[in-house]
């Protein structure tokens, strides 16, 4: 799923990866610490790009909000 997440400090850029059938609501209640993002291009507040990398974990207590940016989710209100 391509996403958006907004963190304490930064914009990231990437995809979650969601087990078969589920949503990215469901991968958000899981009860893993990290949330896992490939092809992940991280920004600065201003909006500069800041690194590109392959991976990155964000912590869940991190993420202020995210949303799916294709067509890969339903709903944007599925997140709530």
């Amino acid at each position: 799923i391509h996403v958006t997440i907004q963190t304490l400090t930064h914009r990231v850029e990437g995809i979650v990866h969601a087990r078969r059938g589920e949503r990215l609501k469901d991968e958000l209640n899981s009860e893993e610490k990290f949330l896992a993002v490939t092809d992940a291009v991280i920004f600065t507040e201003n909006g500069t790009e800041l690194y590109s990398v392959n991976f990155i974990a964000i912590h869940r207590k991190n993420i202020i909000w995210i949303f799916p940016t294709s067509g890969d989710e339903v709903s944007i209100g599925e997140i709530e």
